[in-house]
């Protein structure tokens, strides 16, 4: 029994739970594809729809000013083809290609950055949450008070980090996966609602617990090794920190205004340079069109990655990474995973120490597979066992039952159900039932109202009841 019912824990272990069908806040994830083109023409996340807010209305009105140019009675006296000033316009092409560009490349490092530090937050707190649980003591006296420390630092590492993952983000829709919390006193919780960075309250909470489970020998570790975990934990609250600089200080004002008022000039000199240059108006609209739309394109691109925290479909996805966090712990608080496995050692297999090539996804998907199937076959017997068991136990209890009323129905002094002294017969060793006797195979006690009377005594009452 004891097998089997590793077997079930280890089943259980191994059968993961698929990702709810829910909209979580994910970043978009493509495929180039073979020729890598096709994904191009994705509009979800494109900045090209904001683009062709102004690159449209530049090629319209490139169009319009071309035959205005055209027209001989302007043309000589606006000095159409006229280009004497050509310098100074190369010259603050350059300029506002350099700031932009310059823009776009600091904006992607912010975009990483943020990336890297919360995922070396999650190591670090993850590797501490992994620590404690190696340190809990495994003495079985004390599993309740081991059990009960589990569970509730399980639930404060997944509060911290979605806590932490709270405050660095700007995100409109703050849900976000979280364990149970009831069993929390409300006064702690509500303490937390008004803290202003709720995850330096859980982190404090996760450091007072551990220091009490240490004391109480709940983690049985050396304190040198302990500090390790403490280390951890600070860490990771640095990282945080870092994160939050993105989030509250932002590009520069002058530089972004800068920017913006040198695109609007450049809006404006495309147009009239365009239509003034092209020789028909189709050549116009495009050449305003694509000049444009790359320019206001690459500020787009700047402003979507500056602020990573936020809920636009190329920023990162918070939701998703405080779901995968929840993952990974409760993979951690499984039976198999705090035990370390069973190793069935053979001398002469073993020492050599032979290597296979193979797929450890494939391996263990055919061990999956064999360990299900036996406890598929396994419960199948076990069913029909019980059920056996179950019919039995039915069988014998109606036998006695009806035995007992038959004897308490019989009348006083008949041959059949009393003795010569009128009192009700005992019933025989194989029917008999005594107050504290239990059926076989487990099956539950009989109810009092069907005990019989103690032989020799008279029965409750004066008079035996009559059935109904």
């Amino acid at each position: 029994q004891a097998n089997w019912l590793q077997l079930l824990r280890f089943t259980q272990v191994l059968r993961r739970w698929e990702r709810p069908n829910r909209s979580l806040r994910t970043m978009i994830r493509y495929s180039p594809g073979k020729w890598g083109i096709a994904f191009a023409f994705s509009l979800k996340g494109s900045v090209f729809p904001k683009a062709c807010v102004f690159a449209a209305p530049a090629g319209l009105l490139a169009i319009v000013l071309h035959y205005i140019f055209r027209d001989p009675q302007y043309a000589d006296a606006i000095g159409v083809g006229n280009l004497h000033g050509g310098g100074a316009l190369g010259g603050f092409y350059t300029i506002l290609g350099f700031l932009i560009v310059f823009r776009s490349q600091q904006a992607y490092s912010r975009w990483w950055e943020g990336g890297s530090l919360l995922q070396q937050m999650r190591g670090e707190w993850f590797n501490a949450f992994s620590s404690v649980l190696a340190f809990c003591n495994s003495s079985p006296e004390r599993s309740a008070e081991v059990t009960r420390f589990q569970h509730l630092f399980v639930r404060l590492v997944s509060m911290l980090y979605g806590a932490a993952l709270s405050d660095v983000s700007e995100l409109v829709d703050t849900n976000m996966e979280f364990f149970e919390l009831t069993g929390i006193s409300n006064e702690s919780l509500s303490f937390l609602q008004q803290a202003h960075f709720k995850s330096e309250v859980v982190l404090q909470w996760i450091q007072r617990l551990i220091h009490e489970a240490s004391g109480s020998e709940v983690i049985k570790v050396a304190p040198p090794i302990l500090s390790r975990v403490y280390n951890q934990l600070g860490n990771g609250i640095v990282l945080l920190n870092n994160a939050q600089k993105l989030n509250e200080f932002p590009v520069p004002f002058p530089v972004g205004q800068m920017i913006v008022f040198m695109l609007m000039l450049h809006w404006i000199f495309t147009v009239l340079v365009c239509a003034s240059t092209a020789d028909s108006p189709v050549y116009a609209f495009f050449e305003a069109f694509v000049v444009v739309i790359i320019y206001w394109s690459v500020h787009y691109i700047a402003e979507e990655l500056e602020q990573p925290f936020g809920d636009d479909p190329n920023d990162l996805p918070i939701a998703e990474m405080q779901y995968d966090m929840n993952e990974s712990l409760k993979d951690l608080m499984s039976e198999q995973a705090r035990n370390v496995p069973i190793f069935d050692f053979d001398m002469e297999m073993h020492s050599q120490l032979q290597t296979k090539v193979l797929s450890l996804d494939e391996h263990l998907g055919k061990i999956r597979k064999q360990v299900t199937g036996e406890y598929s076959e396994h419960r199948k017997k076990w069913n029909t066992a019980s059920a056996q068991r179950s019919a039995k136990r039915c069988s014998r209890l109606t036998r006695v039952s009806m035995r007992m009323c038959e004897d308490q129905s019989a009348p006083r002094g008949s041959d059949k159900g009393s003795t010569a002294g009128g009192e009700p017969a005992p019933l025989d060793k194989k029917h008999q039932a005594q107050p504290d006797e239990t059926l076989p195979l487990g099956g539950p006690p009989l109810p009092d109202g069907l005990l019989p009377p103690p032989s020799g005594a008279p029965p409750p009452g004066g008079t035996p009841p009559a059935l109904p």
